[in-house]
């Protein structure tokens, strides 16, 4: 399951049984199934901002940790040459 299915799964489940309880009942949402709906909205909503924040920061993370890389193959191809210098 990708990120974005996921963040859509607690609003789709909820109005799935929501469907399936009207089917059968025919009937409105009651008080509390209508804060329960604008709750799992605001969840998504909370979700969704934590998911573009934790990209944000991978993004960042992997910046950094390109920059190391190049920074070690620096120093690796460095310690070679001094190697090489020093057996001679």
């Amino acid at each position: 399951m990708n990120n974005e299915t996921a963040l859509d799964t607690f609003s789709e489940l909820f109005h799935s049984l929501q469907r399936n309880k009207r089917d059968k009942v025919g009937g409105m949402l009651s008080g509390c199934e209508a804060e329960l709906q604008e709750l799992m909205r605001q969840i998504d909503i909370m979700v969704n901002a934590k998911k573009v924040e934790w990209d944000s920061q991978l993004h960042v993370l992997q910046l950094q940790l390109d920059k190391k890389k190049k920074e070690a193959g620096i120093l690796k191809i460095e310690v070679g040459a001094k190697m090489q210098e020093v057996l001679q």
